[in-house]
């Protein structure tokens, strides 16, 4: 993430998987080829942002059971570990909303540093400002500044907590609201 005091950007870079799921009907039967045609757009970002988009389009012969190409096997395996995981069964997220901010608090039962949280939902959180983490032995808080943009509260906070060097959880945590 890079920020500036009115903006964060998130981008990637080198080699880029973003998974998208496939539903193949179920009167479909192995031999013939078919085409699964994307149009994609994205930015292409360094001082300033150029939109590009493509029409991409892969032919895939319909077979029993798929077989791994070996040339992209290791770059989906490397995708495949980075894919957010449910939060641990044993760990537990909860989200206090103040006037300015929310608090989201994680009992993992451990002392849990170096943390980031990625929203899933625009306008909820300022993005832009850094969040303030604070570590326990039984976990961690970190206070998310909201939005100028959020109208309306929210009863579930959704995102992304993110360990360096570590696995990515997602995040459903209740918020309660502030006592009137």
């Amino acid at each position: 993430m890079q920020a500036t005091p009115e903006l964060a950007d998130y981008g990637y870079h080198g080699d880029v998987l973003l998974p998208v799921m496939v539903h193949v009907p179920p009167a479909l039967t192995a031999g013939p080829i078919v085409p699964i045609v994307a149009d994609a757009k994205w930015l292409v970002c360094r001082e300033v942002c150029i939109p590009e988009r493509a029409q991409l389009r892969l032919e895939l012969p319909v077979a029993q059971n798929a077989k791994d190409n070996p040339q992209s096997a290791p770059l989906f395996a490397r995708t495949e570990k980075l894919v957010p995981r449910p939060l641990p069964r044993s760990w537990n997220a909860s989200v206090k909303s103040t006037k300015d901010e929310f608090v989201l608090s994680v009992r993992a039962g451990k002392a849990v540093t170096k943390v980031e949280f990625f929203p899933v939902e625009p306008n909820q959180i300022d993005n832009a400002v850094p969040q303030k983490v604070l570590v326990s032995p039984q976990g961690l808080t970190i206070a998310l500044k909201k939005s100028d943009l959020l109208t309306k509260p929210i009863s579930v906070l959704r995102g992304v907590l993110a360990v360096p060097r570590g696995p990515a959880y997602r995040i459903e945590a209740p918020v309660r609201q502030p006592i009137q």
